[in-house]
C-alpha cells in the first residue's frame, strides 16, 4: 500500500499513535538511480523526490529545513523551490562548491539569501549549527556505513541526541537509512537510531519505505551502464551489477510540543 505524507497540521494536532501509519510507503524514484558509493548499497544520494516530500509533509512555508550531511543538491534546491529556509552542512570542501553551484544554476538569485550551505569537520557540526537550537521544523540525517557521525564523542553514544537539540517543539527529525552488511552479517541500524531517538525525548511517527525503483517490473529502471550492456548483450560484468537496492528506509520522529511526553 502506497501513503502520501500528511500535511503537518495532522501531524502536530493529533495524537501520533492515532494519526500515523507503523508503516508507509513513498514512491520516490527518478529515471536514473543515483549509484552507491559502498559495496553494501546504502550509501545512495537523496533523491530530490524523497527530499521534496519530506519537507511538504513536515513543514511550512518560511519554516528552517537542516540537512545535516549534504550529498546533493537535493534537499537545499526542494526546500528553496517550496519557500523553506536552508541550512546545509557537508564535510566536503569540493562538495560544498559543487552543490552550491548547482543551486545558483537552479534557482534565480532572490532565491540564494535562503540557502547556507557550511563546510565544516565532522566533529564541529552541532558547535557551527548551535545559533540553531530550538529553531529547525525539519531535521534531515543519514545514517550509512561509510557516513561520519557529526559530533563529539557523545554522538557516538547516541546519535540522535544533538539533531534533537536542533527542533523546534513540533519538528521532525528524518533518519535515511538501511540495512548494510557489517562483520560479514546483514545490520539493521533501525532499533538502536528509534532507541537512541526516544533517550533524546523524541517521539517515534512512522517508518517510510522510500522506494527507489517503481512498482512495476515493467519499468525497472536502468541505469546509463544497464542500458549499454542490454543493448549489447554484456550483463554479469563488475561494471553492471545483477542486483540493485530496491529502497532506502527514512525513520521519523517529532519532538513533543510542551506538556506532551514521548513515547
Amino acid at each position: 500500500m502506497t501513503t502520501s505524507p500528511r500535511p503537518t497540521a495532522d501531524i502536530s494536532t493529533t495524537s501520533p499513535a492515532r494519526r500515523h501509519l507503523p508503516l508507509s510507503v513513498w514512491l520516490t524514484t527518478v529515471q536514473y538511480e543515483p549509484t552507491a558509493s559502498c559495496s553494501s548499497g546504502c550509501c545512495v544520494p537523496v533523491t530530490g523526490r524523497l527530499a521534496r516530500e519530506l519537507i511538504k509533509a513536515c513543514t511550512r512555508l518560511g519554516d528552517l529545513v537542516i540537512d545535516l550531511q549534504a550529498d546533493t543538491p537535493a534537499v537545499v534546491s526542494g526546500a528553496l523551490s517550496l519557500g523553506r529556509r536552508i541550512t546545509a552542512c557537508t564535510t566536503d570542501l569540493d562538495l560544498a562548491e559543487d552543490i552550491w553551484e548547482s543551486v545558483r544554476v537552479l534557482h534565480p538569485a532572490e532565491d540564494l539569501p535562503g540557502a547556507d550551505l557550511r563546510f565544516s569537520r565532522p566533529e564541529d557540526t552541532y558547535l557551527d549549527l548551535s545559533h540553531l537550537q530550538g529553531r529547525a521544523a525539519l531535521v534531515v540525517a543519514r545514517h550509512t556505513c561509510q557516513r561520519p557521525v557529526p559530533g563529539g564523542p557523545a554522538a557516538l553514544m547516541n546519535a540522535a541526541a544533538e539533531p534533537a537539540a536542533l527542533l523546534k517543539a513540533g519538528g521532525h527529525l528524518a533518519v535515511i537509512t538501511g540495512l548494510r552488511r557489517q562483520d560479514g552479517h546483514a545490520h539493521d541500524p533501525a532499533p538502536a537510531l528509534v532507541r537512541q531517538a526516544q533517550e533524546a525525548g523524541l517521539v517515534y511517527l512512522q517508518h517510510i519505505v522510500a522506494l527507489r525503483i517503481p512498482a512495476r517490473p515493467d519499468a525497472y529502471p536502468t541505469s546509463p551502464a544497464q542500458a549499454a550492456a542490454a543493448a549489447t548483450g554484456l550483463t554479469g560484468t563488475p561494471e553492471v551489477p545483477t542486483t540493485r537496492r530496491a529502497h532506502c528506509d527514512v525513520l521519523l520522529f517529532t519532538k513533543p510540543r510542551h506538556g506532551k511526553e514521548a513515547r
